[in-house]
């Protein structure tokens, strides 16, 4: 039932039924449509997850700069990350914090002899999306004395010859095959 219904079940037909009575209803009707929806929206930018015109809010309260040229997206995963990494480092807070980024499985690994850590994208093939902010994100939450190495799994010949089609091979990105130089 949508809001005028409701406003006009709540009075006798005969009144619903009178075209100025009516009217005015309707026109209450749609300022509380309308009323319902602004408190959903400011409802929404409380979580970072919903959150649209308020992300700018949460970058400040975190304390990075707003870079109105990425999307929520992109924006929303520094967010989370940045929230996710606080506390004591451990292999298993960055690997949090990293799976903010790239919702596939990451794993971390601690070379504390040669003053290292390894992130190894576990599910992603190729290049992970949004690669720069997260190794923004890594930099800031990790240990200063630590140096990082990232791993990337990318196709094997075996993985594509006779096992994939044309048509598949099309719609795979190139990142995905070879290791580039990347900075």
């Amino acid at each position: 039932m949508n809001m005028r219904e409701q406003v006009k079940s709540y009075i006798s037909p005969l009144y619903a039924a009178d075209w100025t009575t009516g009217s005015l209803l309707d026109a209450g009707a749609d300022g509380m449509g309308q009323f319902e929806a602004d408190i959903a929206d400011v409802l929404n930018q409380f979580f970072v997850d919903t959150a649209t015109w308020g992300l700018a809010d949460w970058e400040e309260y975190i304390g990075i700069p707003t870079d109105l040229s990425k999307n929520f997206t992109d924006r929303r995963a520094m967010l989370r990350s940045l929230i996710r990494g606080s506390g004591t480092i451990t292999a298993s807070l960055l690997e949090n914090v990293a799976e903010a980024y790239d919702n596939g499985r990451i794993e971390v690994t601690e070379q504390p002899g040669i003053y290292q850590l390894t992130v190894r994208f576990a599910d992603t093939v190729g290049l992970p999306p949004n690669l720069d902010d997260l190794k923004r994100a890594i930099e800031a939450v990790k240990p200063a004395h630590l140096s990082v190495v990232y791993e990337y799994k990318y196709l094997l010949l075996n993985q594509v010859h006779g096992v994939m089609t044309i048509n598949e091979l099309e719609q795979r990105r190139l990142y995905d095959f070879a290791p580039f130089m990347i900075g």
